[in-house]
């Protein structure tokens, strides 16, 4: 079974791609505690398409606090003649986890409500 759920602050504001605008990209750091209460962050590059896509570009913005559901994707390339791995998460659900931003550090994306601290 391919699945992960993540929660995380959102590190790069989601980037649109696609033909329709609808694909969103961005980076989500997970923190972690380590053995002898060190802590540490993940960083995950996440991808969303069609409405999920386009709800992430119009709500979320950098360091919002999100929990994401999804699989994981490996991409296979070269570059400089060596081959190269990544791993992409594919988003299918996400909701807002944390108390809502007090203000908008990037003007363009909206504003959405946080309920009791979920995306409607």
């Amino acid at each position: 079974m391919n699945r992960v759920w993540l929660i995380g602050n959102v590190g790069k504001a989601p980037e649109a791609r696609g033909q329709n605008k609808d694909i969103a990209s961005f980076s989500l750091a997970v923190n972690q505690r380590l053995k002898g209460g060190e802590k540490s962050t993940m960083w995950f590059s996440c991808v969303a398409f069609g409405k999920t896509g386009s709800s992430i570009l119009e709500h979320v913005q950098v360091g919002s606090l999100i929990a994401i559901t999804g699989k994981i994707k490996t991409n296979q390339y070269e570059r400089e003649g060596r081959k190269v791995q990544d791993l992409d998460v594919i988003i299918d659900t996400w909701e807002f986890v944390g108390p809502k931003p007090e203000r908008n550090p990037i003007g363009n994306q909206g504003d959405a409500s946080w309920g009791e601290g979920r995306w409607p």
